[in-house]
């Protein structure tokens, strides 16, 4: 079953900063559909939660260097 959310996220500066989130939230387990969007700070993310959670997938934007805002 595909799960969808959107996180808020702090640090998101430049295009470059959208392709390297990008990149490394494709990298998440199950991830079917990455949409980092620089000008609402926010990425929309779909990915099969069969094989990861929500907490995986903020884990990857905080080790990739950005923060998860609430």
């Amino acid at each position: 079953m595909a799960q969808t959310t959107v996180f808020n996220i702090k640090g998101i500066t430049c295009e470059a900063c959208v392709r390297t989130l990008t990149e490394a939230l494709y990298k998440v387990p199950g991830m079917q559909f990455v949409l980092v969007d620089q000008e609402n700070a926010r990425a929309t993310v779909q990915y099969d939660e069969q094989q990861s959670k929500d907490a995986d997938v903020a884990k990857k934007i905080v080790d990739t260097g950005y923060e998860v805002v609430a």
